[in-house]
Formats: C-alpha cells, structure tokens, sequence
C-alpha cells in the first residue's frame, strides 16, 4: 500500500524474473520476448533476454514512465530515481526490436523523443476480453437488491484502483453536490488501492452523511460484466495531469463493451475515442460539478443511455477486442521470427 512497498515488489520481481526465468525456461524453445510496461521495472528481464541471451524483444509501452510518476508527484523530477528509470526506459526502446505503443499520443511521445523507430512502432490498444461480456449474466435485479440499489436509482459505477493517479476524492465530492440535488443518482466505486482506506475515512466522517456513496471491495475480473450490467453509467476518473492525456484506460473498454454510457474527465486520446464513439460524455477534470452536470444529463435520459451503450459496444467489438490485438501481435511476432531466422540465428 506504500510507495517503498511498491518499488520493493517491483525491484524483486524484475530481479527474480531474470532468475526464474534461468531456472526453468530452455531459451532455444523462445522465438520473442515481449515485455510490458508498467511497471518499467520489467525492462530488466527484458534487456537480459536481449543483451544475455540474443532474442527479439517486444517492447510495450502502456504509459509513460517514469513520467506519470513524475507528474503524479510520486517521484522528484530531477532526483536520482527520475534519472535511472529515464535510463532504463531509453535502453528498453533502443535495445528493443519492436515497440508497441497502446495509444496514438504515447506513440508520437516516443517517436519525438527518439526512442522509437517509425518503421519499428505499432498502435496496439488495450481492449476488452468479449468472452467475458458474452456469457449469460445473473438477472440484473438480483445484484441490485443485495447491494441496496434501489429499483429507480441511477447508478454511477466507478471500478478500478483508487490510487493517487485516480484522485477519487472527486467522488466524495461529487456526492456531496448531489445529496440535494440528484437524490436518485448513487455513486459507487468497486475496488482497492492505497487511497481506499483514507477515502472511506473521509466519507464517513461526512456531515450529514454521505448516504449516496458506497465503497465496495475489489471482484474477481469475471463478475465485472454483471457489476457493469446492474449499473446504469460507468465513471472514468483521472487526476488532471497532462501525461494521463496519452491514456487509454483499460476500464473504458469495460465499460463500452457492457454496454454502458461513459462519464470520463480523461482529455487527449480518451476523449477522441469516446468523442468518436458517441458513447459518453467528456467533463473537465478535476470539477465534481461538471460530473454531476453530465450524471444528471444521463439519469434524466434512459434511452439516451441506451443508445450511447449500444454505440460503445458495437466500436469495441468493431475495433477493440482483446483478440483482435493479439492477431495483430501475432503478426509481429511471426515477422520478428523470421527475421531472426533469416539472419541465420536459430530460434
């Protein structure tokens, strides 16, 4: 839950990666190496594979370290740490013999820095895994009754983790505007983080009390399609900071694929996307009003709602499902393989 505790699991896994993966791999079984960051820690391995070993590395880049970390105040620009992952991220793209980039903006980051090649780089998105969101889900009442949703309340469902980039201090501030003024809009977020604790503090210690606001603990991934589906909105919420305008999050396709209307304070990439998909509403971030301007939009139009879901599904199924990211980096990896053997190196 601390910040040294994170970068103590994230050294020991790199580390232990490497070691591990000499214990038990027989790397003239391995054609390619993929490693995704983050954590940027992984390029360890990475680079052992490629400089120890002589294999292709892929090299994904899902944001932008140590940047976000920078920017999130989590580590001093200029200190020694800022330096040394700026370090790893540059040997990490260079020693790469591909790069893949999860947005259009990280991609064109990458690009004017140097550390990508434009014949080197590919867009691969995240996605949403449609297995899930196709399988039979339990009646939708039944989840709303056991968690206390009433039947014409409109729920605003926020999944995922509550850390210092999530800055879900805007929910309870949210709910707070919309005690008086939005009685039928609940507000819950699913999930865990280092913030959850302090959040829930803070919620409680409320005046009146915030009764329009639930934390609930983190689901096993498989029972996300039925939370989605018992709720009526599903809230993407970032800190406003300028490198989370490079991002794609991973809970926007979710969302999309179940069907649901968008609520995101995300601007960049995120907002053409959902811009482009008239699946949602963009807000300015960081701005509880804002939020609650466009929730009460929603609440107050079910088949507006309705519509927007359908939209969001039908563009991820069109362009953002998980398997067709992995025909594309199958395709990659195809190429990387015979180049290698090409170049006489058996792989």
């Amino acid at each position: 839950r601390s910040m040294l505790d994170r970068a103590l699991a994230f050294g020991a896994f790199g580390l232990s990666a490497i070691a591990a993966a000499e214990a038990t791999i027989d790397w003239k079984t391995v054609d390619v190496v993929l490693a995704s960051s983050p954590s940027l820690i992984v390029a360890l391995p990475a680079l052992w594979a490629r400089v120890v070993r002589g294999l292709p590395v892929v090299f994904e880049v899902r944001d932008l370290w140590p940047e976000s970390a920078i920017t999130t105040g989590v580590i001093s620009p200029g200190g020694l740490t800022a330096r040394a992952l700026y370090a790893l991220e540059a040997q990490a793209c260079h020693r790469a013999a591909w790069i893949n980039a999860v947005t259009p903006a990280i991609g064109t980051d990458l690009l004017a820095r140097g550390l990508a090649r434009a014949d080197r780089l590919s867009i691969i998105p995240n996605g949403a895994d449609l297995t899930l969101f196709d399988r039979p889900l339990p009646p939708r009442h039944e989840l709303r009754a056991r968690l206390g949703w009433a039947d014409d309340a409109c729920v605003a469902l926020y999944m995922g983790a509550h850390g210092l980039a999530n800055h879900l201090d805007q929910l309870i501030d949210l709910a707070d505007l919309a005690r008086s003024r939005a009685p039928r809009l609940r507000i819950v977020a699913l999930g865990d983080g280092p913030e959850r604790d302090r959040l829930i503090a803070r919620t409680r210690a409320a005046s009146p009390p915030l009764d329009n606001l639930q934390w609930c603990p983190p689901v096993p991934r498989e029972d996300v399609p039925a939370w989605l589906d018992a709720a009526d909105v599903g809230l993407v919420i970032l800190r406003d900071v300028p490198t989370f305008r490079t991002v794609y999050p991973n809970k926007l396709f979710d969302i999309m694929a179940a069907a649901r209307p968008v609520v995101s304070n995300v601007l960049g990439d995120a907002q053409t996307l959902l811009d482009e998909a008239a699946a949602g509403i963009t807000v300015a971030p960081e701005d509880p009003e804002a939020l609650l301007q466009a929730l009460i939009t929603l609440a107050d139009d079910p088949i507006g709602r309705a519509r927007m879901g359908d939209r969001g599904r039908a563009m991820v199924r069109e362009r953002f499902s998980r398997a067709r990211a992995a025909d594309h980096y199958l395709e990659i990896m195809r190429a990387l393989t015979h180049e290698r053997a090409r170049r006489g190196v058996h792989g």
